[in-house]
């Protein structure tokens, strides 16, 4: 087994779960992870790490890139949208991340206001609970 496949069985759920989101907001903010990196003075590599929840983020780490993805900190941990060891959201945060869709969904959000995507966010929103 080779070690990244190692790290990635003994990745804590928790971790795997910053990671994911570390992902989605990157996404959404139309950065690479080349990008991300720059603004938090690592390699790009360390950042894939942090995404596949192969290593923790530090608080300064994790505060560096809220920052960069303009999302509070809590946001990365989990805190504002649920329990951040909730197998079944995780599971469904990594499953949407794989979607193309949702990848697509994320770059157009990135390059919208924050008061569109708020908007949009609200259109979503209003979809889910009348289904």
């Amino acid at each position: 087994m080779s070690r990244a496949k190692r790290a990635e069985a003994k990745a804590d759920p928790a971790d795997v779960a910053i990671g994911a989101r570390i992902r989605l907001f990157r996404k959404a903010r139309g950065l690479s992870q080349q990008a991300l990196a720059e603004v938090c003075g690592v390699t790009f590599q360390q950042i894939q790490k942090y995404e596949r929840g192969a290593n923790r983020v530090s608080g300064s780490m994790m505060g560096r890139i809220a920052k960069a993805v303009d999302r509070k900190i809590a946001e990365l941990h989990g805190e504002i949208a649920g329990d951040p060891d909730d197998q079944s959201s995780l599971a469904k945060l990594l499953e949407l991340a794989k979607s193309q869709d949702v990848q697509d969904t994320l770059l157009i959000m990135g390059e919208l206001s924050p008061r569109d995507q708020k908007v949009v966010l609200a259109v979503a929103r209003t979809l889910r609970d009348a289904s």
